[in-house]
């Protein structure tokens, strides 16, 4: 940018000054000093804008050149980049082409044993049912009856258990008294005292009367005893 600048600058001024070195021929003609020295003056310029110009050139020139040779650098890197990623992809399809082979040699293995396993089944089958069917038939010459073991005699009866019934029934029995007895009680509705009347009936006790002694009636009372009545029964 600073060098077109220059370069513009360099021509404005040698137009300037041809349009000057012009006015001064038509003025005074081209052996007048004024022309001589714009004369050299605009040679002078015309010589520097023309090695501007060569600089300039030059300067894009080689500018082209870096940039050719950048992008030549470039497309080289792009190239390697792409080589590279080709061949990692093709170690990557190979090592998956790899793992799919043994995974697939792996399945024809499986299949292998299971066929063999099929095979150890049956032939372990077959080979039971021949035992069994040899057993039967080494059993069909022998008798079916044959003593296990020998019934001892018990030692002790199994019935009737007489300390356990006697427990039980003392057990029992008391059980039974004591609710007879509880339920006779409950069922008394005799007074005894004077607390049973007035738990009973709720109503005062105005007087008790004592029990008949037909004895002191006989030998006589003192005087302070107090008076009873002879027994209802």
């Amino acid at each position: 940018m600073n060098d077109n600048g220059v370069v513009q600058r360099l021509k404005s001024d040698l137009m300037a000054g041809e349009a000057k070195l012009s006015e001064l021929a038509s003025q005074y003609g081209s052996n007048y000093p004024l022309y001589q020295r714009q004369l050299s003056q605009n040679q002078a310029l015309r010589e520097r804008l023309n090695s501007e110009t060569r600089r300039v050139v030059s300067n894009v020139d080689n500018a082209t050149r870096q940039s050719r040779a950048r992008e030549a650098s470039l497309a080289g890197a792009l190239a390697a980049q792409r080589q590279q990623r080709e061949a990692d992809l093709t170690k990557a399809l190979a090592s998956q082409r790899q793992h799919m082979i043994g995974l697939r040699a792996i399945r024809d293995e499986a299949a292998v044993l299971r066929r063999n396993v099929d095979s150890a089944e049956k032939a372990y089958d077959i080979a039971l049912q021949r035992s069994v069917v040899a057993q039967v038939d080494s059993r069909v010459r022998q008798t079916n009856v044959a003593v296990l073991s020998a019934a001892p005699v018990p030692r002790l009866p199994s019935s009737p258990r007489i300390k356990l019934n006697l427990a039980l029934a003392a057990v029992v029995g008391t059980m039974l008294g004591i609710a007879t007895v509880m339920l006779l009680e409950m069922t008394d509705r005799r007074v005894r005292s004077g607390e049973d009347l007035v738990l009973a009936r709720e109503v005062p006790l105005l007087a008790v009367i004592n029990p008949w002694r037909p004895q002191q009636a006989l030998l006589g009372a003192p005087a302070t005893a107090n008076r009873t009545l002879p027994s209802p029964a």
